[in-house]
């Protein structure tokens, strides 16, 4: 009899001991600090990792909302900095490395002289021909979505007359129409849309 009351003694020790066990382990697990501060994070996370029904006609308007405010940013902080003499806005540098970390977009100004370059396309070399049209007609220049692949789109915007960047840029001032080129990913633009 003595061994069964013994034997008894160490299971409800040992029942005790897994009761307090569990008991810790579900109270940490339950820090609700650090699962509030996380939720905002976690909710931003599933929504970016959502599969999204987009028709073509959607991606384009995205893409084009999406290009014009990139180049409306660049635009502003490019009046801000351009210096006489000089065609590359270096003070604006951390406004556009801060819109291709968060947009993914990569910026460029493309005078005339870019038709003969070797890093456009041969769509976007077309693109600037008729650029280069209009403007030597007189006519106003507009923005353009030029899709040149699957995954990437390029929209060009032009820059205005009146900016700084024809005032002190030589090359600028020699060139019919500046644009800038801001190529899009596509699936960087679905993830980050409103």
């Amino acid at each position: 009899m003595k061994i069964q009351s013994h034997s008894n003694a160490a299971k409800f020790t040992r029942t005790i001991v897994a009761a307090l066990f569990s008991t810790l382990a579900l109270l940490s697990a339950c820090n609700t600090n650090e699962r509030v501060s996380n939720s905002e994070a976690l909710a931003s996370e599933i929504k970016a990792a959502k599969i999204r029904r987009i028709t073509g006609a959607e991606l384009d308007e995205m893409m084009l909302t999406s290009g014009k405010k990139i180049a409306g940013i660049a635009t502003q902080a490019l009046e801000k900095d351009t210096l006489p003499g000089s065609c590359t806005p270096t003070a604006s540098q951390p406004v556009f490395d801060l819109l291709k970390k968060k947009t993914g977009a990569a910026l460029t100004l493309v005078y005339l002289k870019d038709t003969a370059s070797t890093f456009l396309s041969a769509k976007e070399k077309e693109l600037l021909r008729a650029y280069q049209y209009e403007a030597g007609k007189g006519s106003a220049l507009s923005s353009e979505l030029q899709k040149l692949n699957d995954t990437l789109s390029v929209f060009y915007s032009p820059v205005e007359k009146s900016s700084a960047l024809f005032r002190n840029c030589p090359d600028a001032a020699a060139s019919p129409f500046v644009l800038w080129r801001v190529e899009l990913n596509q699936k960087k633009v679905i993830q980050t849309r409103d």
